[in-house]
């Protein structure tokens, strides 16, 4: 992980070692992969090939990415 400048390292490798124990369950939005490909590619100008192995590393740490309900947007007030 990159640490220089960031606050939250620490608490990041203990929620990802947690996961890996199975003691929590990391889950990542589909928005959010959106986002981080956005970040890594237009932000960072990442190659799109190092950009989908980010993302695919994400995918193997967390699992699957989770889409929420339609019903869960109503009630937010977003579309869906």
């Amino acid at each position: 992980m990159h640490e220089e400048g960031e606050s939250e390292v620490a608490a990041a490798r203990d929620l990802l070692a947690a996961h890996r124990a199975g003691a929590e369950r990391v889950l990542v939005l589909d928005l959010a992969a959106y986002e981080l490909g956005n970040v890594l590619l237009r932000a960072l100008g990442l190659p799109s090939a190092v950009v989908a192995q980010q993302l695919e590393l994400v995918r193997q740490l967390c699992g699957p990415l989770v889409h929420p309900r339609p019903s869960l947007a109503r009630r937010s007030g977003g579309s869906g």
